[in-house]
């Protein structure tokens, strides 16, 4: 997958993108094209900054999933615990 920003500082996105697009062996990887909303600059490492924040959203949603799916067992394991407490053995179980 190619991240790809239209407004690159010394080259047109739009000219990459032909060029990925005419390629015969490039023609079949995926091309995602990310687009400024604000400011006329791009500013150093904005597709490091991107992927590092997609990054860190899917290990979150990752991590909620197997922490969610662990309090969901405790909770499963919980519910089939009786109601009561033994304090003592009875007689017949202490030997």
């Amino acid at each position: 997958m190619v991240l790809l920003d239209l407004r690159l500082p010394k080259v047109d996105g739009l000219e990459v993108l032909r060029a990925i697009k005419t390629h015969k062996t490039l023609v079949a990887i995926p091309v995602v094209i990310i687009e400024r909303l604000a400011g006329s600059e791009a500013f150093l490492g904005q597709a490091t900054t991107l992927i590092a924040v997609l990054f860190l959203g899917g290990v979150q949603l990752i991590s909620l999933g197997i922490l969610g799916e662990y309090i969901g067992r405790l909770y499963d394991e919980a519910k089939g615990r009786p109601l009561y407490i033994v304090r003592e053995a009875p007689d017949s179980l202490k030997e």
